[in-house]
């Protein structure tokens, strides 16, 4: 069964890693910073992938810079940006990242399907983390 994990102030530490046994090859963190902060974090075991979910911000990873990223907004029903997914093939291993827009009343997750067990081209085995943002007066998970 999956678990939930109901928001929380986690100060900008760990939410999910590899002594949470649900997830044991997931390390997921919400940062929040305010202008001018900064953030440094060594992931070891992990691939690992910066989504910025407001805002714009610099990136430094390994010498190398990403300057002013920042997610971008929508209007439409229903969109998936891939951040990382088949355009990532052969530079990633299991890490398959979107985003994901839905208007009131849509579905996010259509059709209904799961990703628990390798079953052919029917089904592929991963581990799945959502991280879900609406608005209480009218959003719902189910």
């Amino acid at each position: 069964m999956p678990a939930l994990i109901r928001r929380y102030d986690n100060r900008n530490g760990p939410i999910i890693t590899k002594k949470t046994e649900v997830l044991p090859l997931t390390y997921l963190n919400l940062i929040h910073l305010s202008r001018g902060e900064e953030y440094q974090a060594a992931v070891d075991g992990f691939e690992t992938v910066y989504v910025v979910l407001s805002g714009r911000c610099d990136v430094e990873v390994n010498g190398g810079s990403f300057l002013n990223i920042g997610s971008g907004e929508t209007k439409s029903h229903w969109r998936i940006f891939h951040i990382l997914g088949h355009n990532a093939a052969g530079r990633t291993g299991n890490l398959l990242v979107s985003e994901l827009y839905c208007d009131e009343g849509c579905w996010s997750g259509y059709p209904p399907h799961k990703h628990d067990e390798a079953r052919g081209s029917q089904e592929t085995a991963f581990q799945e983390t959502y991280h879900n943002r609406f608005r209480s007066e009218t959003g719902f998970g189910a």
